[in-house]
């Protein structure tokens, strides 16, 4: 199912629901009227009100509450959420239905396993466990009111395992591979906005937030650290499911974790992280997961370790090097096998300053990828792998378009050749290119190819045309660098209008013409909410193609020239 035809779906849903449902489905109060929330339907749109996604009351969390308290305003709060192991009294009595919200206070610690308490500090007894279910028009809301907050300015309440922060390893855990949140069970909730840290690993693994088929949006898991003997860096920091699980602008950065101030400069020390134990990072982002778009993930072991990661859209990878621990390869983007009969959409990826063993290896029976960039992603032993979903060496049909994606020389593809763990490309099998911006490389298939097909795999290898190849130096000479992230600057740069015009495709592409409506538009990180923040648009505004087509991922605009941007607001800098 591609992510437009989801987005329809959630739309009449949500309006039959609204039209139709009961004005009221919980005892809650009034809930927070600004439009601060992210529209599921439309992610990189105008932020939306509670009511419109069909929240129609709510209860609040904050300093100074009771959990006696009726919690129907900010003013009576209780202490505790609903599901937190110390919530207690009419806190933990109320009847939590579909279309209700629970508003945590900003500037809030909630302590898992320490029972530290104050103006701003509550004990939570132990994980926090959410069992409410919304429906598809009505979810339940669990998150925040960024006009609510304690402090000089808003910060995601704080959910912490009350593990010291640390760059290094650490010889014990106060509180050992422990769990913020559980929330895997229920369906139809969205959790959002929360700052997820202290967690110590000895080598268990995880997870720290278990979202299921939910949505986790708007978050920021970071501070982790391991012990010396650890036997592996494997713990889970957010975990979804395999078959319908959303995470939407979350932010998973490891540069305050163990290892992970190490290697911030990628120039000076990224060749140095693509081997086994060279301490650059550790942790995994997620696992498992389905659909994860306009996220950032960086300085951990491992990007995407999922079963089938089927929808990646609009994501910055980045310094995303080899473990540290349990002499595993790392990867940024790695599939489990997939699933039979499988549609994948990998659109619009930010891939840089990466050392690790693979890239993307993908399982995908169609397989649709365009505007990503790859650039700097080292010297590892896989790089970007095509594979069939399967996990049997046995020949499975499949086909991968490439559409306008920029990659340099550190990033090439080819096709599986299977093994006891996975399929391989069996006869009839396609992969179709086009508008490609290659660097570093002399042709697209052939000799020394950007694209190579390993027996026993077959492979009907077909350019259509609108590359643009070029040397190393040509590029740089051409003003293409890791500091533009591989843009074009000038309307005379040698990628611009020299793409075949693909309008009549781009329905094939993706059910939303994605392909047609704009360029590379990956996050960039922000600072923001107390933490970091994924701020939209992160790479350059992305522009239409119209009629005249620029090879790669970039299409070129006088008003912006691939440079990352500033955020303008608090508002811009979270959606």
């Amino acid at each position: 199912m591609s992510r437009w035809t989801r987005t329809i779906i959630t739309a009449l849903a949500i309006f039959v629901g609204l039209v139709f449902a009961a004005p009221c489905f919980a005892a809650g109060g009034n809930c927070p009227t600004a439009s601060n929330y992210v529209n599921p339907a439309n992610p990189t749109g105008p932020l939306v009100t509670l009511s419109s996604l069909g929240v129609a009351s709510c209860y609040f969390v904050g300093g100074g509450g009771s959990d006696t308290n009726p919690g129907t305003s900010k003013s009576l709060p209780w202490l505790h959420a609903p599901g937190m192991p110390n919530c207690t009294g009419t806190c933990g009595s109320a009847s939590i239905s579909a279309g209700t919200g629970i508003i945590l206070q900003g500037g809030m610690t909630y302590h898992v396993f320490a029972s530290t308490s104050g103006a701003t500090d509550v004990p939570m007894g132990g994980t926090w466990t959410w069992n409410h279910s919304g429906t598809g028009s009505s979810p339940v809301y669990v998150g925040v009111d960024p006009g609510w907050y304690t402090g000089s300015s808003f910060a995601r309440p704080i959910i912490t395992q009350d593990n010291p922060l640390s760059t290094n390893t650490v010889s014990s855990c106060a509180h050992a591979d422990g769990e913020w949140f559980n929330g895997g069970s229920p369906t139809n909730v969205i959790y959002d906005g929360f700052d997820l840290q202290g967690v110590c690993d000895t080598g268990a693994n995880g997870p720290g937030f278990a979202y299921g088929s939910n949505i986790l949006e708007r978050s920021y898991a970071h501070g982790w650290t391991l012990t010396a003997t650890s036997g592996d860096d494997s713990y889970k920091q957010l975990a979804g499911d395999s078959t319908s699980g959303r995470a939407l602008f979350d932010v998973v950065d490891g540069a305050d974790s163990t290892y992970g101030a190490n290697c911030t400069n990628f120039s000076s020390c990224g060749s140095g992280c693509g081997t086994y134990d060279t301490q650059c990072a550790t942790g995994w982002a997620f696992s498992p997961c389905f659909d994860v778009e306009y996220s950032v993930i960086r300085h951990v072991s491992n990007g995407l370790e999922c079963t089938d990661p089927r929808i990646v859209i609009g994501n910055l990878f980045e310094y995303i090097f080899e473990p540290s621990f349990g002499g595993r390869h790392g990867n940024v983007i790695e599939s489990l096998g997939g699933s039979p009969g499988n549609t994948c959409e990998y659109i619009g990826n930010l891939t840089r300053y990466n050392n690790n063993g693979e890239i993307w290896d993908l399982d995908c029976a169609t397989g649709f990828i365009f505007n990503n960039v790859w650039f700097q992603t080292g010297a590892g032993n896989g790089n970007l792998i095509l594979q069939p979903p399967g996990s049997s060496d046995v020949p499975v049909l499949t086909q991968y378009f490439f559409a306008n994606n920029t990659a340099d020389a550190s990033t090439q593809a080819y096709a599986y050749p299977g093994n006891g763990a996975s399929a391989y490309w069996a006869p009839g099998s396609t992969i179709v290119i086009e508008n490609q911006h290659m660097i570093g490389v002399s042709s697209v298939f052939g000799s020394s190819p950007w694209f190579s097909c390993h027996s026993p795999s077959s492979c009907t290898e077909t350019d259509i045309g609108g590359e643009v190849i070029m040397s190393s130096s040509a590029a740089t000479a051409a003003g293409y660098s890791a500091s533009n992230n591989f843009a074009p600057t000038s309307s005379s740069s040698p990628t611009v209008g020299q793409g075949i015009n693909m309008t009549s495709q781009c329905l094939t592409y993706s059910s939303d013409s994605e392909l047609c409506s704009g360029t590379a538009g990956a996050v960039q990180v922000q600072v923001g909410w107390g933490g970091e923040v994924a701020f939209y648009p992160g790479i350059a505004m992305p522009n239409a193609r119209g009629s005249s087509w620029d090879a790669g991922a970039f299409q070129y605009s006088a008003s912006t020239s691939g440079q990352p941007l500033a955020p303008t607001g608090l508002t811009a800098a979270i959606q």
